[in-house]
């Protein structure tokens, strides 16, 4: 939905602004800290600032000076160039400008761009956003990691395989060890923290080994870590566990409150001994990860979607989104009152860590002074936990309930994912006469801050907008005595399978009223929306990368909107984003439709004259907005049709019924003459109608669907320029609006433009050649696999479609695959399927079509309990003993494949056709089976890959075309 701009002020009070030195600032501690040597007087500096090294890359810049470059080191070799900016300045501006000014001249791979909090990334070479795992890269990272982006490609896996396998097999451990410890006696939780004091030994072992090959200080000497007791008997081990390792960790970390008890809750020493040895097994600790430890939270993450563990997890991503938006700085306080497993607090002390100065009084403060947390359940020992694995902090982290324990202005930074719809009976602690902690929890978080203090919460949404008058009551003291800065709201896939709960993040500060609102709705977190227990994988939709970009300008988007005090005061202090949405209002019902007759001259005029070098454009040379070639004009080579001369911005669609078929001229393109296929439209007034949305309004299905509508004709249904062009309208909101539309979509084409060009490298390589390209393997014709068929398909009349019994045809095979999502039905009598029925594993190869579709093929794997396929086809099956099926399909797919239908193909005045001999005397190569699913792996991925390519693009469109069709609205 799009939203009316406003005039935004200045909301910073009495203080200045951060400028970009602030920013660099960081970027030295940042990169320092992360093992780059920034002293440009050292001979092992690998980064110059405001200037490249040598000067021959001086002078391929003339004269313009890069924030950063970063070298290989011991090398003139540049990997990666950083463009540092002050907050508030948008960062995909910096980044094309550092890929232009610096990038592209110097042939760099690798480019950042900056705020200090916020980073964007891209691969040049593959014109992509960096990823770790398929997560957007957020931080700047050390020399290794930029040469394995450069290596691999835009997207680099953190884990080696052995590693993930290893993972996969702790979370069975897990499974296995629950049932173990469950005929202990030992209650769920008490099962799932027994078995983390284990794993705890394991993984604190593991990074030790790790610090001691790289020369790092250890914080365990071997006789506590796991080698000094794994290989021992059950009762040895039982025993040296309890007397020596246990007592010492005690010692060491209990001074604060309980983290390992003094001896195991397992009684059973041959358990405890099964338990080892099956961890001993697997490696969880990545040498090559720049964050050790992160297994543990692996752990609590695979955990949190499958049971209770998920009351106590928050989504890391939220996590992350929240603290960089809040942004906790060295000598902060920060205060989590429910910290569950502790992921607010290690994410804090990461983001702050990466950004000051390491020193052992730095170090010291970070560990002990810097963040605070309260967990009412035994949880509060995993935290410990996972703040030790996390590089300590764990000292301040209690076991309590926080509401029973008031704090009073002792904090700077409040970070927190609250338990909602808890009851408590210290309501009256906080002035409230009612036991809802979902007032109570944000009335402590309030209390616990310091004036000026900052927080980001996630509440219940109920909180928002309930008119409950306990809710009322807290949001008019929240709004009048705090600065609410932001209220995020999320979707309510984002804390499944756990809870599918509305929730919102609140941003705010203690101390002055709230003046205005900027809301913010995430539609999208990157996330699938999906309740699956296995989880949520990554989709390539993501507002969150929105939130990021306008955070500090907070920008009005189609995702954001800012209301003012006064309105919300008049509305029951009500927070829900929703009811202030603009869409809601009656903004656009002024938006009055208007003629393009109206708003447009429509060219006409034919050119007579051909002088210089013309281009002619037919409809027939664009696909999808993008033209696929020209016919040159001159004076001897004139278009057989007439033809209208184009000037730059001029927008053309076709007039053909169900062609979608539009353009934009540009500078580049004014020398076209265009067919007489096309409406030419030129803005009769450019100050009232942008070209770029003249554009986009005739390029969306909402008009063609009305130019549908319209079109007429005996031969060729189209529309008549006299006639029909006037009954064809778009709405002209205002040119500030105008131009906000523009700039969101064309952010969005953007995206799908980089992903089509991902999939034309995808589209070359689905089918490698180099997979069938064998040396003395023997090839054996098909009619020598084939143990039934091969057999031609049904034929039945159209007219006979709609309801009953899948039929396949052409149109539902592409690259081997078979697709049924447009899948076709028709009504059969008994003996017509039984005689064209499919069975799991026959292989259906096109017979008759024209060139370029026939021999395409694919196997047949029980998609349907009943299913046939068209005459235009035939089936077979093959011995699967001999050949795999999908093998043979993909062979015949290839170009190899390809080549041998080609030279059997017999051709007739309209079509091309191959026989059932034809199809048997195909040569087949076989390697062995292994082999042979080897390969079918390998292609498998690359058709997934472009499968999932091609729904991102979809979605897009959809996207598209649903804030256009909002406008019509």
């Amino acid at each position: 939905m799009f939203s009316i701009p406003s005039t935004r002020g200045n909301h910073t009070g009495g203080f200045t602004s951060l400028r970009e030195t602030s920013t660099r600032k960081k970027i030295d501690q940042w990169l320092s800290n992360i093992g780059w040597n920034i002293d440009e007087e050292s001979p092992d500096c690998n980064v110059t600032t405001e200037r490249p090294l040598t000067k021959k890359q001086k002078a391929k810049l003339k004269g313009k000076e890069p924030d950063y470059v970063l070298y290989k080191t011991s090398t003139n070799e540049i990997i990666a160039t950083i463009e540092a900016k002050a907050k508030g300045e948008n960062l995909e501006n910096a980044l094309q400008d550092a890929i232009e000014k610096y990038a592209e001249p110097l042939n760099i791979p690798i480019v950042f761009a900056t705020d200090g909090t916020f980073l964007k990334s891209w691969h040049m070479e593959d014109k992509a956003e960096l990823t770790i795992n398929d997560e957007p890269l957020k931080e700047l990272v050390s020399e290794r990691v930029i040469l394995k982006f450069i290596e691999h490609g835009p997207n680099i896996e953190a884990l080696s395989e052995q590693v993930k396998h290893s993972r996969e097999e702790l979370i069975k451990t897990f499974e296995w060890a629950n049932n173990l410890l469950r005929k202990e006696g030992l209650r769920g939780l008490d099962r799932f923290v027994e078995f983390a004091n284990i794993l705890f030994l394991k993984l604190i072992s593991e990074i030790e080994e790790d610090k001691e090959k790289t020369g790092e200080k250890r914080i365990l000497v071997d006789r506590y870590c796991w080698d000094a007791f794994s290989k021992l008997s059950a009762d040895m081990m039982m025993e040296y566990l309890n007397g020596t390792v246990l007592p010492y960790l005690v010692e060491q970390y209990n001074d604060t409150g309980d983290v390992f008890q003094e001896n195991m809750q397992i009684k059973n020493s041959k358990n405890l001994k099964e338990i080892v040895d099956r961890l001993s097994e697997i490696t969880l600790i990545n040498t090559e990860s720049e964050i050790k430890g992160d297994a543990f939270e692996y752990f609590l993450k695979q955990l949190s979607t499958g049971n209770d563990l998920g009351e106590y997890f928050t989504p890391r991503h939220i996590v992350k989104l929240i603290t960089r938006l809040i942004d906790p700085q060295y000598g902060e306080k920060i205060y989590d009152p429910c910290c569950g497993t502790g992921g607010f607090l290690i994410e804090a002390f990461r983001h702050i860590k990466r950004l000051c100065k390491l020193t052992p009084e730095t170090l010291e403060k970070l560990k002990h002074d810097t963040v605070y947390g309260i967990e009412l359940t035994n949880t509060a020992r995993i935290a410990k936990m996972n703040m030790i694995l996390a590089g300590d902090g764990h000292t301040n982290i209690h076991q309590r309930d926080s509401l029973a324990n008031p704090v009073k202005e002792e904090y700077d930074v409040v970070l927190t994912n609250f338990p909602f719809s808890q009851r408590s009976d210290y309501g009256n602690y906080y002035g409230f006469n009612t036991d809802d902690g979902n007032v109570i929890f944000p009335k402590h978080i309030i209390d616990s801050l310091i004036e000026g203090g900052r927080a980001g919460v996630v509440s219940f949404q109920g909180v928002l907008y309930d008119k409950q008058k306990v809710y009322a009551d807290f949001r008019k003291w929240l709004i009048e005595n705090c600065n609410v800065e932001a209220v995020i709201k999320l979707h309510n896939y984002v804390f499944r399978p756990y809870s599918g709960a509305n929730t919102s993040i609140i941003i705010f500060t203690k101390g002055e009223p709230t003046k205005e609102i900027w809301f913010f709705n995430v539609e999208n977190d990157g996330f699938k929306k999906t309740g699956s227990i296995k989880g949520r994988p990554p989709i390539e939709v993501n507002d969150i990368d929105l939130l990021e970009e306008i955070w500090s300008t907070k920008e009005i988007t189609s995702n954001s909107w800012v209301v003012d005090a006064n309105t919300i005061r008049e509305n029951d202090y009500i927070l829900d984003a929703e009811m202030y949405k603009p869409y809601k209002q009656p903004s656009f019902s002024k938006f009055n439709p208007m003629s393009l007759t109206d708003v447009c001259h429509v060219i006409t005029d034919s050119v007579d004259l051909y002088k210089g070098n013309r281009r002619y454009l037919k409809t027939g040379n664009i696909i999808e907005s993008e033209i696929i070639g020209f016919d040159e004009v001159t004076y001897h080579n004139k278009p057989n049709r007439a033809n209208i001369e184009v000037e730059e911005e001029d927008v053309i669609f076709a007039k053909m019924r169900y062609t979608n078929k539009s353009l934009l001229i540009t500078k580049e393109l004014s020398d076209i003459i265009a067919s007489t296929g096309f409406v030419v439209l030129r803005a009769k007034n450019p100050q009232e109608l942008l070209p770029k949305f003249l554009y986009y309004m005739v390029s969306s299905d909402t008009f063609l669907e009305r130019k549908n509508q319209i079109a007429h004709g005996a031969t060729q249904q189209a529309i008549n320029i006299t006639d029909d062009l006037p009954e064809l309208q778009i709405p002209l909101p205002p040119m500030d609006l105008q131009e906000m539309i523009v700039r969101e979509l064309d952010t969005i084409h953007k995206k799908i433009i980089k992903i089509k060009e991902l999939l034309k490298l995808y589209d070359e390589s689905v089918m490698d050649d180099a997979l069938f390209e064998f040396k003395n393997i023997e090839s054996k014709s098909l009619e020598e696999l084939i143990v039934e068929g091969p057999q031609n398909g049904l034929y039945k009349h159209k007219s006979y479609y709609g309801t009953g019994t899948p039929i396949i045809r052409i149109d539902n095979i592409y690259d081997g695959q078979l697709f049924i999502e447009d899948i076709q039905r028709v009504n059969l009598i008994s003996e017509e399927l039984s005689r064209h029925s499919l069975e799991d594993g026959d292989i259906i190869i096109n017979r008759v079509n024209s060139e370029e579709y026939v021999g395409k093929c694919c196997v047949y794997g029980n998609e349907f309990p009943e299913c046939v396929y068209e005459s235009n086809m035939m089936k077979f099956k093959i011995d699967n003993k001999k050949a795999l099926p999908k093998y043979v399909v993909y062979y015949m797919t290839s170009n190899w494949g390809k080549r041998q239908i080609h030279k059997k193909i017999k051709r007739s005045v309209n079509q091309v056709s191959i026989n059932q001999s034809d199809v048997k005397s195909l040569k087949i190569p076989l390697p062995s089976l292994s082999k042979q699913e080897e390969i079918i792996q390998i292609v498998d991925r690359q058709i997934d890959t472009n499968r999932n390519l091609q729904d991102i693009i979809k979605q897009l469109k959809k996207e598209i075309n649903q804030k256009i069709k909002e406008l019509y609205e």
